[in-house]
C-alpha cells in the first residue's frame, strides 16, 4: 500500500470531536498497530517468515495552517514499484569468505573478499561495499550453518543494488569445492528474507558450516547507482 497514512493527532478522540491540530510535538507518542489475518487453510505458512518495511515522511508544522498542509503521498501510485530483474540482468557480484574468520562467525559487518562487475561493465570501488550479517544459526560445535544478511554500499543499505541470488556453500560435494546451495531472491531486495543455509531439505543440526557466500545483483540497478 503506497497511499500513505498520517500519524498525527488529527484523528477523532472518540468523543465525536475531531482534533484540528495536526502537529506532533517532541513529547507526543503515536502507536501504529498492525493486524493481519490468514485463511484457515493457510497452514503452509507455519514455518515461514516475512518482513515489513515502512517509509516515513515528515513535514514541518511551524506556521503552517492545516488547509495549507500538503500530502507527501499525493503523487504516489497505488501500486508499489516492481523491480524487473530477468536472469540475464542478474550478475555475480561479490564473495564473502568467512573461513579466515573461523567457521563460527557472528553477526556483524564484514568486508567483501572478492568483487566482480565485469559482466555489467561498471566500475565499482571494492572499498564501498560490505556484507552485514544480521542473524546466524550455529551448531553445537560452533559452526555457522545459516545466516541472514544484507548488502551495504558506503555503509548504507538504501544505496546498495538489490540482491537477486545468493550461493551458500559448505559441505562435501561430488564436484571440486564445497557443495552449492543457490537461493533465488525474488523479488530482488538488498537483504535476504530470513536465514539461508548450506543445504536444502536438512535441519540446521545436519547442515554443514558455511564455506563462503556469493551474491548476485541486478546489473541495471548497479548501473543506475553508479551514474
Amino acid at each position: 500500500m503506497s497511499g500513505g497514512t498520517r500519524l498525527d493527532n488529527q484523528f477523532d478522540d472518540g468523543n465525536g470531536d475531531d482534533d484540528s491540530d495536526a502537529c506532533l510535538f517532541p513529547a507526543d507518542e503515536v502507536t501504529l498497530k498492525l493486524d493481519y489475518e490468514l485463511p484457515d487453510e493457510a497452514d503452509w505458512t507455519a514455518d515461514l517468515m516475512t518482513e515489513l518495511s515502512f517509509d516515513f515522511f515528515a513535514e514541518q508544522c511551524r506556521a503552517v495552517e492545516e488547509d495549507e498542509v500538503e500530502d507527501p503521498f499525493a503523487t504516489a501510485t497505488e501500486e508499489c514499484r516492481e523491480l524487473d530483474c530477468p536472469e540475464s540482468d542478474c550478475i555475480e557480484f561479490a564473495k564473502f569468505d568467512p573461513q579466515g574468520r573461523g567457521n563460527d562467525f557472528e553477526p556483524g559487518t564484514y568486508d567483501l573478499d572478492e568483487l566482480y562487475a565485469e559482466e555489467c561493465d561498471v566500475d565499482v570501488d571494492e572499498n564501498e561495499y560490505e556484507l552485514e550479517v544480521l542473524t546466524v544459526t550455529q551448531k553445537a560445535d560452533g559452526d555457522t550453518v545459516g545466516a541472514s544478511f544484507r548488502l551495504l554500499k558506503g555503509g548504507h543499505e538504501q544505496d546498495a543494488p538489490p540482491l537477486c541470488k545468493a550461493d551458500i556453500r559448505g559441505g562435501p560435494s561430488d564436484e571440486p569445492g564445497p557443495a552449492s546451495n543457490v537461493e533465488e531472491i525474488d523479488p530482488p531486495t538488498t537483504r535476504t528474507r530470513g536465514e539461508l543455509f548450506t543445504a536444502e531439505s536438512v535441519t540446521p543440526a545436519e547442515a554443514h558450516g558455511i564455506s563462503h557466500i556469493t551474491v548476485w545483483v541486478c546489473c541495471s540497478e548497479l548501473e543506475s547507482d553508479s551514474e
